[in-house]
């Protein structure tokens, strides 16, 4: 399952944000209920009823404890992993409450490495662009430039 969109929160706190994400969860199993009443409505007399209710996916597993066993991703900033840890921790509760054990309730935390290695190298290009400014201004010292006319 892989959860990408918008999803706007009241405010960017990490408890918030992390609601929100499985508030999210809980409107689109509503929203996929809706949708099978609608369609049983819309087609209760036609024989593809069955047909077409069977291609509705089941609102019961859209469940974002079906995240067990699996990881959440996110950016490397210090906001984005306190949402990160937030929204394991409502995970868990959520998992208790439905009577998942210790042993199945495994939620890996990821990284994104594009992120990471961004991070890194802003760090590894600053402090070698200073370390060569310092180098150059060293060495400059002890250069002399002697002025040639070329005629």
């Amino acid at each position: 399952m892989c959860l990408d969109g918008c999803i706007i929160a009241e405010n960017k706190t990490a408890p918030v944000q992390a609601s929100a994400i499985i508030e999210t969860f809980a409107n689109s199993s509503k929203f996929l209920q809706d949708w099978k009443d609608e369609t049983e409505e819309l087609y209760r007399d036609s024989e593809d009823l069955s047909e077409l209710l069977n291609d509705i996916p089941d609102p019961n597993d859209l469940s974002i404890t079906k995240i067990f066993g699996g990881g959440i991703m996110s950016d490397n900033c210090n906001p984005a992993n306190a949402t990160q840890t937030c929204l394991e921790e409502m995970i868990m509760q959520i998992g208790k409450a439905r009577g998942y054990t210790d042993e199945e309730m495994i939620i890996y935390q990821c990284n994104c490495s594009n992120h990471a290695r961004c991070t890194v190298m802003d760090k590894v290009t600053t402090y070698s662009g200073s370390r060569l400014s310092a180098l150059l201004k060293e060495g400059m010292f002890y250069l002399s430039f002697d002025v040639v006319d070329i005629v």
